[in-house]
Formats: C-alpha cells, sequence, structure tokens
C-alpha cells in the first residue's frame, strides 16, 4: 500500500491525526501531490483551511473532481450560513 493509501485507510477508520502526520510526510515530500490535499481536506479544523487544501488541490490538477466537488460544497455551505 503506499503512504497514500495508508492516510486515507487512518482517515476512514477515524483515526484523523494518523492520517494526518501521513498526508504531511507525504506532502514534505512531495508538494504537488493533489489527492494528498484533497485527503488533508479532510483532517484539518476550519473552513477557511478546508478550502485552502482544495484550491492547493486544484493548483496541481485542475481537473481534480473530487476536489472541485468540495470546494463549491464549501461555498454553498458558506452562503447559507451567511443568512
Amino acid at each position: 500500500m503506499t503512504q497514500l493509501q495508508d492516510a486515507a485507510q487512518a482517515i476512514r477508520a477515524g483515526d484523523k491525526n494518523l492520517g494526518k502526520k501521513l498526508l504531511v510526510e507525504l506532502l514534505n515530500e512531495d508538494p504537488t501531490n493533489d489527492m494528498a490535499w484533497v485527503w488533508m481536506s479532510a483532517v484539518v479544523g476550519t473552513d477557511k483551511m478546508r478550502r485552502e487544501c482544495l484550491e492547493e488541490a486544484l493548483r496541481h490538477n485542475p481537473h481534480n473532481q473530487t476536489a472541485q466537488k468540495g470546494l463549491k460544497k464549501l461555498q454553498q455551505s458558506s452562503q447559507t450560513a451567511t443568512f
């Protein structure tokens, strides 16, 4: 299994701390890994940080549909929160 798969598996199992640790290590080695940025958006603490992770993923791969959907979802939830 790759480090990204290990991180995703840990996050799915509820161990966000381990997932985040693995993602940080992976992104230190390869900061252009768009899927690592997408997974990182699942373990950070705020919507602002989630948005930054998803935008970073799209910077490296503008066609990443998961990042596009996540960003759209964040924008929708922030719009409804203001009303």
